[in-house]
């Protein structure tokens, strides 16, 4: 096989990402089924959010589900605004979850990116207060 070949190989089992001055970069394949595999499982919140936002139904804006950014996953993402939707579950309440939340944020705010937090019970008790909420953070 040639390497022109192996490469091509390479790249066809791995997922694409974009970086901030759009350019095309390539992510692992164990990142690309960890994204499909949380896609495939979302939780009850994140299933609620998702058939808000999918096909352009909040605002017009196209968002993405469980999208790589940086080797980290987005739970969601909007690339014109370049806004991540974190959606926390009651893990995020420990510390160690916390603190690696605070360190992906961190990234994440450093490489242009908006991060909204929200949680659970938000979403699956007052959604209409969450979607207004993203239309004044989206705008």
């Amino acid at each position: 096989m040639s390497s022109k070949q192996e490469n091509m190989k390479d790249q066809s089992l791995s997922y694409k990402e974009f970086d901030l001055d759009g350019n095309m970069k390539i992510i692992s394949p164990e990142l690309k089924v960890l994204c499909r595999r949380y896609r495939k499982n979302p939780t009850n919140a994140e299933h609620i959010m998702w058939e808000c936002l999918r096909n352009r139904k909040l605002g017009g804006y196209k968002f993405l589900r469980q999208h790589p950014i940086g080797g980290y996953v987005a739970d969601f993402f909007n690339y014109s605004k370049r806004v991540v939707l974190e959606i926390d579950g009651s893990i995020h309440n420990r510390l160690d979850v916390k603190e690696k939340d605070a360190i992906r944020q961190e990234f994440l705010e450093n490489n242009g990116y908006k991060v909204i937090r929200i949680t659970n019970s938000e979403i699956e008790y007052n959604i209409e207060k969450v979607l207004q909420r993203l239309l004044i953070e989206m705008n």
